[in-house]
């Protein structure tokens, strides 16, 4: 379906105000007028602003593992990414730090990174992981669309992803299985959020293990450290606080281990 999109910009005479950009759509032949508001242009910025936090909060993710293999292989982080970034498949990435893991620890933290090993038990960090690795490739690699939403005979507008290159009826009327194959922006936002808290566990883990904890409380480090030995439940419990001050902890690297 071929969509053409023209816009008109006009210039209110009798004011000093100005109009509203004004979008005429063509589709099958038929004028369908509508209006760029105000409200249509911060949903559609919000929608890119999301996008955009969802990619880079990815890539703490990825930075955090990063970290976590130089300190496990007992090199740089600056050696360790290039061993990182040439293993082009996430999942041989994940398989060769939980390989490193039992070679470092044995089963020491198996029920934080791997879960309870019993049906319907709790998952691990590791489940996360490959979530959010599954989650980053329809985000980055899906199509974006601007669906119309008639509501009541209001016409709102709304940017989605989708893995279908053509959608039928953009329209906004979605079947049950159509539901499933588009990010909406609040998915986006969730999916940012995830990868801050695995990125955030990763980081902790490398904390304790490796003894750079000297600069939190010590009731934190003790929590943490019991922490490491249950389950990763998500979404976290209530109220759960992984830094006293995210700000100031949150982007913070761990030294070198070399």
């Amino acid at each position: 379906m071929e969509l053409r999109w023209l816009a008109h910009k006009r210039a209110h005479k009798a004011s000093s105000r100005r109009q509203p950009l004004r979008f005429t759509i063509f589709h099958g032949g038929h004028r369908l007028p509508t209006q760029c508001n105000l409200r249509k242009r911060r949903r559609h910025h919000k929608f890119k602003l999301a996008r955009a936090e969802a990619i880079e909060a990815y890539g703490t993710v990825e930075q955090s593992l990063c970290i976590l293999m130089s300190a496990l292989l007992k090199t740089s982080p600056r050696k360790a990414s290039i061993v990182f970034k040439n293993i082009t498949s996430a999942r041989n990435r994940n398989k060769a730090i939980e390989n490193l893991l039992k070679e470092e620890f044995g089963e020491t933290y198996s029920t934080f990174w791997f879960g309870e090993q019993k049906p319907g038990g709790v998952g691990g960090l590791f489940k996360l992981i490959y979530n959010v690795d599954a989650k980053r490739n329809e985000i980055v690699h899906w199509y974006q669309y601007d669906e119309m939403i008639d509501t009541e005979g209001e016409i709102s507008h709304d940017l989605i992803l989708s893995n279908q290159t053509t959608r039928v009826d953009f329209w906004g009327k979605r079947s049950a299985r159509e539901q499933t194959n588009i990010i909406t922006t609040e998915e986006l936002f969730e999916f940012r959020d995830k990868c801050r808290h695995v990125s955030a566990l990763i980081s902790i883990f490398h904390f304790v293990v490796n003894n750079f904890t000297s600069i939190f409380p010590q009731d934190t480090v003790s929590a943490w450290r019991q922490m490491l030995q249950s389950p990763v439940p998500y979404p976290p419990p209530s109220g759960l606080v992984l830094f006293p001050n995210s700000r100031e902890h949150s982007s913070r690297h761990p030294p070198s281990p070399v």
